[in-house]
């Protein structure tokens, strides 16, 4: 529970985060754009994307954050549970939230399984017990699969926009560029100690800018050759 507490307090104070100043528009911003070798590009001209609304070019996988009002570098989705966005700098902070929730959920319910099944208590203590167990099931039931969920795009290296953008679209036989592997995609969010990726500190490797990505043939399906925005 400690663990969990933690976490959701380093998910809210850590910053997702954000493009740099340099980035802004302008010639110069645009070399800086050109030289991470952007995947995702403007689908009519095929320059890098670029953000009319704070004015500056967007590095591969951000997106503008209308609750935040700027962009979030690989934003996965806004949190408004944490009142933050999640994105590069504390995805693993949300994960380790997720998963250290559910686990005190599931241990709570145990024990309190375990105490009526053992011992005799008092009509009131029975039944609030009781509601006990059942909220949480229900929370055990509704925050496992998102875990889940979050684990499998995390092995795959997919933020959950990127989902949904498949989703929208044609996602037979689809795999994400950036997926290097079920360890170096862990370890792209994690950190690149396991030894760590339990604990609610450290950061990332890279600067969220630019990712390492697998040749096109290698992840290429069904005639999907790269990846173009309109923004």
């Amino acid at each position: 529970l400690a663990l969990a507490a933690i976490s959701y307090h380093q998910g809210v104070v850590t910053d997702p985060g954000r493009i740099p100043e340099a980035w802004g528009d302008g010639p110069e911003a645009l070399q800086l754009a050109l030289a991470r070798d952007p995947l995702e590009r403007k689908r009519t001209t095929g320059e890098p994307r670029f953000c009319s609304k704070e004015n500056k070019y967007k590095p591969d996988r951000s997106h503008y954050c209308s609750a935040l009002g700027r962009n979030v570098l690989r934003m996965d989705h806004y949190c408004p549970w944490m009142s933050n966005c999640i994105g590069y700098y504390n995805h693993k902070f949300f994960l380790l939230f997720l998963a250290y929730t559910a686990a005190s959920i599931v241990v709570a319910m145990v024990f309190l399984v375990r105490a009526l099944i053992c011992d005799i208590f008092p009509a009131g203590t029975t039944m609030l017990m009781l509601g006990g167990v059942a909220v949480s099931a229900l929370l055990s039931t509704t925050l496992g699969p998102f875990l889940a969920l979050h684990l499998w795009l995390l092995g795959r290296n997919m933020t959950t926009l990127e989902f949904c953008e498949r989703l929208g679209g044609n996602s037979d036989g689809y795999s994400s560029p950036y997926d290097m592997g079920v360890l170096a995609n862990f370890r792209s969010v994690l950190g690149p100690s396991p030894l760590l990726w339990l604990l609610p500190l450290g950061a990332p490797e890279g600067d969220g800018l630019s990712f390492p990505r697998r040749a096109p043939d290698a992840h290429c399906r069904s005639g999907d050759a790269g990846h173009t925005f309109a923004d």
